[in-house]
């Protein structure tokens, strides 16, 4: 199997999209064939119970929207509440400039302190 050039994002396939209108078109593209799709199913559910409740069941599966994250010192995290204060550390470090995380302040509480 050949293999593929990579575009200018880093993945396999045709350069990116040169502007946000084409990443309009691309996209539209991709909903009117979703939408078809789902047309289909519903018109042919009686004669294809297989296809439709394969979709169906494909649809109602919870995907995990965020991996594990790891700390600066090296721990992973996988809880919601751990992988938010991973990115509150990075990007508040990141936007305040001062190259180390620091906490945000809530009501007079660090983020991340224990209450009680």
């Amino acid at each position: 199997m050949p293999s593929q050039a990579l575009s200018s994002d880093g993945y396999p396939g045709p350069t990116a999209p040169s502007s946000y209108t084409e990443h309009d078109i691309i996209w539209d593209g991709v909903r009117k064939v979703k939408v078809q799709l789902e047309l289909n199913l519903a018109r042919d559910a009686k004669n294809n119970k297989k296809g439709f409740y394969r979709y169906v069941s494909q649809k109602r599966k919870v995907k995990e929207s965020v991996p594990q994250l790891m700390k600066r010192n090296g721990d992973l995290v996988s809880t919601d509440e751990e992988k938010a204060e991973v990115f509150n550390n990075f990007f508040s470090s990141v936007f305040s400039g001062n190259g180390y995380p620091h906490l945000s302040q809530v009501n007079g509480q660090h983020v991340g302190d224990q209450a009680g």
